[in-house]
């Protein structure tokens, strides 16, 4: 039940691009945990591959038939897993915000960005960490 709260919240309240970028992500997601992993699909490929052509060249053509259709199941998955998305969420990267001075920054970056609807991502100065946790701990501190 809660899951399928959240699911709403994220796919209603936040706007179109939002929820397609949930979405997208969500089947990623989801899509990873049912094949493995990208590089091991490609090795399985190749190994069939590599089976394939021997058994073609001993003339076994019934059996290599039925390894390129194992292949072709494989190579689908590959196609589905590194498809184009429909588009990206865009990002407002603030850089140099001061830890000392984290409210002032924080006014700062609020009122420079408040009609913005890209997702904000901030960068402390001196530091090269960036993306969603070091945003997170940006908004926790500054709460």
């Amino acid at each position: 039940a809660f899951e399928a709260r959240r699911q709403l919240v994220k796919c209603t309240a936040f706007g179109v691009s939002r929820a397609v970028d949930y979405l997208q992500q969500e089947a990623d997601q989801e899509e990873r945990h049912s094949s493995g992993s990208l590089r091991q699909l490609r090795v399985q490929v190749q190994v069939l591959l590599q089976q394939v052509t021997h058994l073609m060249a001993c003339g076994r053509m019934h059996e290599a038939t039925q390894l390129e259709q194992q292949v072709q199941h494989l190579e689908d998955q590959i196609a589905r897993r590194t498809r184009h998305h429909i588009g990206v969420l865009r990002h407002d990267d603030v850089k140099n915000v001061s830890r000392v001075r984290l409210l002032r920054d924080a006014e700062r970056v609020m009122e420079a960005l408040a009609a913005s609807r890209h997702e904000l991502e901030i960068r402390f100065a001196g530091e090269n960490a960036h993306g969603t946790g070091v945003t997170q701990g940006f908004y926790t501190q500054v709460a």
